[in-house]
């Protein structure tokens, strides 16, 4: 039986893989799952993504594909400052 530990640092080793970065591991200190260059990338898995962000990801793909640009998504959460935006782009494009 997989655990989530067990697909955790699967995913964590992936993505360390494809970016050309280290898996950090579990250190016992507040690190990154994982390092690559100048990121600091914390790694998350879920059974499900919403819909109205898989969306978001599709609209930025197709807008970007026409010019050969690189898709992202800002998403800002009202009442908040905008330093706090989360910004998106697939694994893909990077």
């Amino acid at each position: 039986m997989t655990t989530n530990y067990d697909r955790g640092t699967a995913l964590e080793r992936y993505v360390a893989k494809r970016l050309g970065g280290v898996r950090v591991g579990l250190t016992g200190k507040a690190t990154a799952d994982v390092e690559a260059g100048q990121l600091s990338i914390e790694c998350k898995e879920r059974k499900a993504i919403p819909d109205w962000l898989r969306d978001a990801v599709e609209q930025a793909k197709s807008n970007a594909r026409s010019r050969d640009l690189i898709p992202v998504v800002v998403l800002h959460c009202a009442g908040d400052r905008h330093d706090d935006d989360l910004v998106i782009v697939r694994l893909g494009d990077m």
